[in-house]
């Protein structure tokens, strides 16, 4: 959740996330908010989206 909703101030009172991974959870989240963002406008990952930039993997069928 960390990576797509809220921001360090908003996560720092639960557990889930240490305050040392915020660098990366940042730029994480903003490339799963990207790739999510290109999916609800077209349906489809975009061919240049990158998934070990978000920790994802990607089935193109």
């Amino acid at each position: 959740m960390p990576l797509i909703l809220g921001t360090r101030e908003a996560w720092t009172s639960m557990d889930l996330v240490g305050p040392e991974a915020w660098p990366e959870i940042a730029t994480r989240g903003r490339a799963v908010r990207r790739v999510w963002a290109d999916f609800a406008r077209t349906g489809e990952v975009a061919a240049d989206a990158d998934a070990r930039a978000c920790g994802m993997r990607f089935d193109r069928g």
